[in-house]
């Protein structure tokens, strides 16, 4: 015998069900994804109220770095103006350079290819430009705009 219609309203009661259970399962992903979202935006709120801040500052930083083949002494040294306003002419004089570049050792106490020598170019990996400086010289970041700019110079002891 063929299959009992289905009861009024069209749908058979397994198919109502299973589209009632989809439903509900929709509805609890929306509810979790809503929660979710609530939670990364409460948590990005207290990301960016205690995030690291600098204070208004010029800041020189230098860094030896590993000896050219030659055995020529080789140091980045890096400018960098926090402050809200524009900087110009901030300066790595003598005594900067000598902490960078400090004295060579005594006669006789040389490592192997280590050069002596007190002048040094200064090249600015940015602009391109370089000079040659001696350590009575100073090394100067010309203008620096406001809130993080920076200039950096790989200094080289000249031949």
């Amino acid at each position: 015998p063929p299959p009992p219609p289905p009861p009024s309203g069209g749908a058979p009661s397994g198919k109502r069900e299973n589209d009632q259970k989809k439903k509900k399962k929709t509805r609890a992903v929306a509810l979790l994804a809503v929660l979710l979202a609530l939670l990364a935006a409460s948590y990005a709120h207290v990301l960016l109220a205690y995030r690291p801040t600098v204070d208004p500052c010029v800041q020189i930083w230098s860094k030896p770095l590993s000896p050219a083949a030659d055995g020529r002494r080789r140091a980045a040294v890096l400018f960098v103006n926090f402050k809200e306003s524009t900087v110009t002419d901030l300066a790595c004089d003598r005594a900067c350079l000598a902490d960078i570049f400090p004295p060579p050792p005594p006669p006789g106490k040389e490592k192997k290819n280590q050069t002596t020598n007190k002048t040094f170019v200064a090249r600015d990996l940015y602009a391109k430009g370089q000079e040659t400086l001696t350590i009575d010289d100073t090394l100067v970041a010309t203008t620096l705009q406001p809130a993080g700019d920076s200039q950096i110079f790989l200094l080289t002891e000249d031949k």
